[in-house]
């Protein structure tokens, strides 16, 4: 399951947008779009990155053939490893899960993108270092963009629609696991999802200030010392791992919110979700043994 894109909503970083397309792209789209989104994570990832930085293509071509670099191992090193936690979680949802064991789950993706972030350090390390002050400006104006419509969603709207937005995201996202829920637990999920606290005007100025740091770091990177580079990029990556109390809070609650869903499903619902955990499982066993 996409943990991982649900539990950082709220948070930019290019390196962690990239990554997670490798991590938690199974709950994209039905499994049999997951090898195609997967197997072409490379176009996908260098879309990513351009959009953000505008890349020249001395930039795309290093990115293209880096991150091809990173689906080699990640394909022959890790891909196997979602497979064995699918599998896992495929032989738990029936009986439902509980806080602790979306917490855990919630863990382990972390420690995957670690996993991922950590090889994949040095060439983004190259990348950020690369950039222009004219690259940087555009970045710059991209985040502008993204936080005014992030503002018009999720601040300047009134509360009840904006609690509306967030119960609409989560139930799309779930239903895609155990598929539609009755009318009945719907308002029951709803219920319990506006239980929830929520601070739309905290959350967008701590996304403001995570940008404002990550611009001022790439700002700072040194162009001709990569082992510099590479440092100061994993202190900024290292800062992330640690939420304010707001954020920390959130996904608490998140994780609770999570479980509720797994103990209001029925056995049928746990059932479809068994078997799409287990079809995701089989998706990426075929991709990471060339089949």
């Amino acid at each position: 399951m996409n943990f991982q894109k649900l539990f950082n909503d709220h948070f930019f970083c290019y390196f962690r947008r990239c990554t997670l397309a490798v991590l938690a792209v199974c709950t994209a789209a039905a499994c049999g779009f997951v090898g195609t989104l997967y197997q072409n994570a490379t176009s996908l990832i260098v879309l990513e990155a351009d959009s953000y930085f505008d890349l020249n293509d001395s930039q795309e071509l290093i990115g293209k053939t880096r991150t091809d670099e990173l689906m080699v191992w990640h394909k022959r090193d890790v891909l196997l490893l979602y497979v064995k936690q699918l599998r896992f979680m495929a032989s738990k949802v029936e009986q439902g899960f509980d806080t602790s064991q979306v917490s855990s789950t919630y863990d382990w993706g972390m420690a995957e993108l670690r996993r991922v972030t950590q090889y994949a350090a040095p060439q983004q390390a190259e990348l950020l270092s690369s950039l222009s002050d004219k690259q940087i400006t555009y970045l710059q104006k991209k985040l502008v963009k993204d936080n005014a419509k992030y503002r018009k969603e999720w601040v300047t709207a009134s509360l009840d629609d904006v609690k509306e937005l967030r119960f609409d995201k989560y139930l799309t996202w779930v239903e895609r696991i155990y598929g539609n829920f009755s009318s009945e637990q719907r308002k029951q999920l709803r219920k319990l999802s506006d239980a929830r606290s929520f601070n739309p005007k905290q959350g967008f100025d701590e996304r403001i200030a995570r940008q404002n740091t990550f611009v001022t770091m790439v700002k700072a990177l040194p162009k001709n010392d990569a082992t510099q580079a590479q440092a100061q990029l994993a202190a900024f990556v290292a800062s992330l791992d640690k939420p304010s109390d707001y954020a920390a809070n959130n996904r608490r609650e998140l994780q609770q919110l999570i479980a509720n869903t797994s103990q209001i499903a029925t056995p049928e619902q746990r059932s479809v979700a068994k078997v799409k955990l287990i079809d995701y499982a089989d998706t990426f066993e075929s991709i990471a043994r060339g089949r």
